[in-house]
């Protein structure tokens, strides 16, 4: 990438995506943390110092494997979107799309993950919103300006 600077962690094997940190040429603003098809733009301080620091805790949690990467994809493998989750733990909600979930965990084999759509509720606009996280988010929002028939 012309004008960036790439410092990768590579797996001990090819068993996994390397994650990779993106700066400026002058290293001196993080652009992007990566993982996979998945990246994150860690710019929310003012301090870049923190930002850096927080991609680095990021960095850190995937190659100890306690997150994962989640990949959602339709039922032919097209990729739909990801996400950085606790290892073990499923997202709270679907696309429309949905067709398959597999899992990314550094240093170790994608799975494909199983998913049971019954811990889901098919909502109006055709995506799935888990069952429970569904009830807490119409609770929330019941007597606010926010319609909580959206979440049906």
């Amino acid at each position: 990438m012309p004008g960036w600077r790439v410092f990768s962690v590579w797996p001990s094997q090819k068993l996994s995506p390397q994650i990779e940190f993106v700066f400026d040429e002058s290293v001196s603003m993080l652009q992007q943390l990566g993982f996979g098809p998945w990246h994150g733009h860690y710019d929310s301080s003012d301090n870049e110092r923190r930002n850096v620091l927080r991609a680095i805790a990021t960095a850190r949690t995937l190659v100890a494997g306690s997150r994962c990467l989640l990949v959602e994809q339709m039922t032919g493998g097209k990729y739909l979107g990801s996400g950085i989750y606790r290892s073990g733990r499923l997202p709270l909600s679907l696309s429309q799309e949905f067709g398959q979930l597999e899992r990314l965990t550094f240093d170790r084999p994608a799975q494909r993950l199983d998913v049971d759509l019954a811990r889901y509720h098919r909502t109006k606009r055709g995506g799935y919103i888990e069952h429970t996280w569904r009830e807490r988010l119409k609770a929330v929002y019941l007597g606010t300006a926010v319609d909580p028939t959206m979440f049906d």
